[in-house]
C-alpha cells in the first residue's frame, strides 16, 4: 500500500516534476513515464493502468498528466483520494496548467507533495493545512527579526553618539592645549615664539617686541648666555626670576584646575611635555577607549553613560515599512465570555485604524473608508481629523491643511467599539456538553458554529481542561486535530480554518472524571484577516484630488474568549 512517486508529465511522457517517495532511480521513473502514454487508452473512463510491476493512477490536466505510481498491492480507493488532493495542490500553485508554469513552481509543488505523502504513505492532511504549512508564517520569527533590527539600529546610534563625543573631546583638548601653551609663554605673542619665555638680549634695542616691552626682544641686557635665554616650558632648567630682563616668570597652570568632563571622556587636564599614560590610539578614540584599556568594567560603566534612546529616524527605521506610499492598518480585539448554560456575560469589540505614510509626497493623504451599514459600533476619530469630511463622506483627512502625517510610522486616526448582550452576535458560538456516566467517566461533546458568516478564522484552537487522571482522554471524533498536554491537563483541539464554507464542527471524547464543571472554562484562540466590524478602505487621495497608491491590512484576534 505504498505510493512510489507523484509525477506531472506531458502527454508524450516528458517528465516535468517528479517526487519519488521511496528509493527509485531517475532513469527508472523516466522510463516508466515514457511508457505510460502508450498504455492509456483513448476514450475510456478508467484512470488506472496496471503493468507487471506497478500501477499508474492518473488524472488529465489539460495538456498534462498527473500520475501516481503505486505498488500493485496499494489500496486503489485511497490512491484515488490522494490523486484528487494532488490535483488540487497542482491547481493551487499553477494558475495555468502549462509546462512553463509547472516548471516555474516546481519547488513549491515538491514541498507540497512531501506534506501529502511521507515514505510512501498518505498523511492525514487537507488542502487548508498544506497551505498553512507552506506559508511558514511564524510570529516568533518576526519578533526575533524585529529585535535583531532594533539592536542593529541601537548599535549604529551609539556609534554615532560616540563619534560625536570624540569630536567634542578633540576640540576641547585642542583648546586646552592652546590655552596652556599661551599661559606658559607669559603673553599673547606669536605661537611659534610663545613657547620661549624671552628673547635675545641686546643693548642696541629698547623696543618691546612680542608680548610687551618685557617679553620677546627686551631692553638692554647681558650678552647671550645661559641666563639670557628664557627657560622653555617644553624643556628642562630653571625658569627666570622676576628680576630677569625677560620679564617675570610665567605663572604655571593651577593643578587644582578642574578638567573638562565629557561623559566619560578625558578625566585629567592636558599636561604638556608629560609622558602619555595610554597609547596613542586611546587618545584618538577618547576616554571610552582609555577606560577599556584600564578595565573592562570601567569601559562598560563609561559606555553606559551614553544615552540609549534612539533618534526618531532610527525609531521610524525600526518599524517595518510597507511598499505603498499610504498603508492603512486595521486591528480588532474581541472579548467574549459565554455561560455554559446559555447567556452572554460579556462581549466587547475594540478596533483601531492607523495610517502609515512612507512618502513625503503622501504626507497629507486623505483616506476614505466604508463603514458597515446598520452596525451598532460607535466610531470616534482623532481630534486632528476633519469632522466635517468624516460626517459627510467617511473621509479621514487632517483638519489643519498646514499639518501632515509623520513619515515612516503609523498614526492612529480612528477607533471603534461595540458592546452587545445578544448571544447570537458572537463571532463563533461554542457549546460544551459533558455527560457523566455511572462508571466514573464522562462523555464530552463540543461543537462550534460560525455566526459571523463574513469572517474567515484561521488557526482556531480550543483548550479544554481535563480532570487529572492516569489515562489520557479517548477521542472518538474530531473535525481537525487534537493534542493532549498531560502536564497542564489540557486537551487542545485545533481547526486550521473556519469559514462560511465549513462553518461548523464537533469533537467527541471520553475522559475519566464525572464532574461536568471540571471541563470548564473552554478557551478559544484564533486569528483572522477579516474584521468583525467590516470596515474597508475605499481609496486614498492627495489634497488636490489625485489618487494615491494605497494598501490595507486587517487583523482580528481575541483578548479573551471563554465558555465559563
Amino acid at each position: 500500500m505504498a505510493i512510489l512517486a507523484a509525477t506531472v508529465c506531458t502527454k508524450s511522457g516528458k517528465v516535468l516534476v517528479s517526487r519519488q517517495f521511496l528509493e527509485m532511480q531517475r532513469s527508472r521513473i523516466e522510463g516508466l513515464m515514457a511508457s505510460f502514454p502508450k498504455l492509456v487508452s483513448a476514450g475510456t473512463q478508467h484512470t488506472t493502468v496496471d503493468t507487471d510491476d506497478v500501477r499508474f493512477v492518473y488524472q488529465p490536466l489539460d495538456d498534462l498528466y498527473l500520475v501516481l505510481t503505486t505498488s500493485k498491492m496499494s489500496n486503489i480507493l485511497q490512491d484515488i483520494s490522494s490523486l484528487h488532493l494532488f490535483a488540487r495542490v497542482v491547481a493551487e500553485y499553477c494558475k495555468v496548467l502549462t509546462e512553463r508554469e509547472v516548471v516555474d513552481n516546481a519547488f513549491d509543488l515538491l514541498a507540497a507533495f512531501d506534506e501529502i505523502v511521507s515514505l510512501g504513505y498518505r498523511e492525514n492532511v487537507n488542502l487548508a493545512q498544506i497551505r498553512t504549512i507552506a506559508l511558514m508564517d511564524s510570529n516568533e520569527e518576526r519578533i526575533q527579526e524585529m529585535i535583531a533590527r532594533n539592536k542593529e539600529l541601537e548599535a549604529k546610534e551609539q556609534s554615532r553618539l560616540k563619534a560625536k563625543q570624540m569630536e567634542i573631546q578633540r576640540k576641547e583638548a585642542a583648546k586646552l592645549a592652546k590655552a596652556q601653551g599661551f599661559a606658559a609663554a607669559g603673553g599673547s605673542g606669536s605661537p611659534p615664539m610663545s613657547g620661549y619665555g624671552g628673547g635675545f638680549g641686546s643693548g642696541s634695542s629698547s623696543q618691546g617686541g612680542f608680548g610687551g616691552p618685557q617679553a620677546g626682544y627686551g631692553g638692554p641686557g647681558p650678552a647671550a648666555g645661559p641666563a639670557a635665554y628664557g627657560a622653555s616650558p617644553f624643556g628642562a632648567g630653571p625658569m627666570p626670576s622676576s628680576s630677569s630682563p625677560f620679564g617675570p616668570a610665567p605663572v604655571a597652570p593651577s593643578p587644582q584646575r578642574a578638567p573638562v568632563d565629557l561623559s566619560g571622556g578625558m578625566k585629567t587636564g592636558l599636561k604638556l611635555g608629560a609622558s602619555k599614560a595610554t597609547p596613542d590610539y586611546a587618545d584618538a578614540f577618547g576616554g571610552v577607549a582609555a577606560l577599556a584599556l584600564a578595565s573592562p568594567a570601567a569601559a562598560s560603566s563609561s559606555a553606559a553613560t551614553i544615552p540609549a534612546a534612539a533618534s526618531p529616524v532610527a525609531v521610524a527605521a525600526a518599524i517595518p515599512q510597507p511598499a505603498e506610499p499610504v498603508h492603512v492598518t486595521m486591528e480588532e480585539r474581541v472579548t467574549v465570555i459565554v455561560n455554559r448554560d446559555g447567556g452572554l456575560q460579556e462581549m466587547e469589540v475594540k478596533g483601531d485604524l492607523s495610517i502609515h505614510v512612507t512618502s513625503p509626497a503622501a504626507a497629507q493623504a486623505r483616506v476614505q473608508v466604508s463603514l458597515p451599514a446598520g452596525s451598532p459600533a460607535q466610531f470616534k476619530t482623532h481630534p486632528n481629523m476633519d469632522k466635517t469630511q468624516w460626517t459627510k463622506s467617511s473621509t479621514l483627512a487632517l483638519r489643519d491643511a498646514a499639518k501632515s502625517f509623520p513619515v515612516g510610522q503609523p498614526t492612529g486616526v480612528l477607533k471603534w467599539r461595540l458592546v452587545s448582550k445578544d448571544e447570537e452576535a458572537v463571532p463563533l458560538a461554542v457549546n460544551c456538553w459533558p455527560n457523566p456516566a455511572a462508571d466514573g467517566t464522562c462523555e464530552v461533546n463540543i461543537e462550534y458554529e460560525l455566526l459571523a458568516s463574513h469572517m474567515r478564522l484561521s488557526n482556531v484552537v480550543l483548550a479544554i481542561p481535563i480532570p487529572a487522571s492516569p489515562t489520557p482522554p479517548a477521542v472518538a471524533h474530531a473535525d481537525g486535530d487534537t493534542l493532549f498536554d498531560r502536564q497542564r491537563g489540557i486537551l487542545y483541539w485545533q481547526v486550521p480554518e473556519i469559514s462560511a464554507d465549513a462553518s461548523s464542527g464537533s469533537l467527541d471524547f471520553k475522559a475519566v472524571g464525572n464532574q461536568p464543571g471540571g471541563y470548564f472554562p473552554v478557551s478559544v484562540q484564533f486569528s483572522s484577516n477579516t474584521l468583525y466590524c467590516p470596515v474597508t478602505v475605499v481609496g486614498a487621495a492627495a489634497p488636490d484630488g489625485s489618487a494615491l497608491v494605497h494598501g490595507s491590512s486587517a487583523t482580528c484576534q481575541p483578548d479573551e474568549y471563554k465558555v465559563v
